[in-house]
């Protein structure tokens, strides 16, 4: 379907199959609990999930669009995803337990360069974030040097690795939660090339931005 509306009831969908709203709407208006395997759900527009059992989707990753639940329990499998959810009252949105140690990367296929001060705000660079598509989802897990998060070229995921399609034009946003082992005043450090933006708790802590090579910052926070 394509910028159109379809509502199914009790959708079966096989493992390498694909349901893609593509703009439109597709309402899923379960009266029994259904399954989409992972990677069937792909593509943009809103899934609507109605009815009052459960609606489980494995990998919602490839999907760009809305939910809207409407009735019942729509239950992700992921623990991290990018996705824009809409719950009305009594309905249940569940993500999966994390089985991941790190943060989440969403990578944009955008030129960091060209994004100028919209990296010394989070609110503003969250605001043009929300315009973009994400291009892949990729744990810090998978680039790990000797168990330190190291994202010089090399460690680079595909396709931004140099010689791949699109190398050195992306955005990265990892997104996570930092666990504090001990009151105090904690450092962070960043060197970065284009730009950079650290925030903790919504508020910015490192910010900068350098297109004529590597730069550093570092700053301090009470946690």
């Amino acid at each position: 379907m394509a910028g159109d509306s379809a509502k199914v009831s009790n959708l079966m969908v096989e493992s390498g199959a694909t349901v893609r709203p593509n703009g439109g709407t597709l309402t899923m208006e379960t009266v029994s609990d259904s399954i989409l395997p992972s990677g069937a759900l792909t593509g943009s527009g809103t899934l609507m999930k109605s009815g009052s059992s459960t609606l489980t989707v494995d990998g919602i990753k490839t999907f760009t669009g809305t939910a809207d639940i409407q009735g019942g329990t729509l239950a992700l499998k992921d623990s991290q995803f990018n996705l824009n959810a809409t719950i009305a009252e009594g309905a249940t949105l569940t993500a999966g337990a994390s089985e991941m140690t790190g943060l989440m990367g969403y990578y944009y296929a955008v030129d960091a360069s060209t994004l100028g001060s919209k990296w010394t705000n989070l609110s503003t660079l969250e605001d043009y974030l929300a315009t973009l598509t994400v291009d892949d989802i990729i744990p810090t897990s998978d680039h790990l040097t000797d168990g330190t998060f190291n994202m010089n070229k090399d460690n680079w995921p595909a396709p931004y690795k140099p010689g791949s399609t699109r190398p050195d034009y992306f955005v990265a946003v990892w997104r996570g939660v930092l666990t504090i082992p001990v009151d105090g005043l904690w450092e962070f450090a960043a060197a970065f090339d284009d730009a950079f933006l650290l925030a903790i708790d919504g508020k910015e802590l490192l910010t900068g931005v350098s297109n004529t090579g590597n730069a550093f910052r570092r700053a301090s926070r009470f946690l």
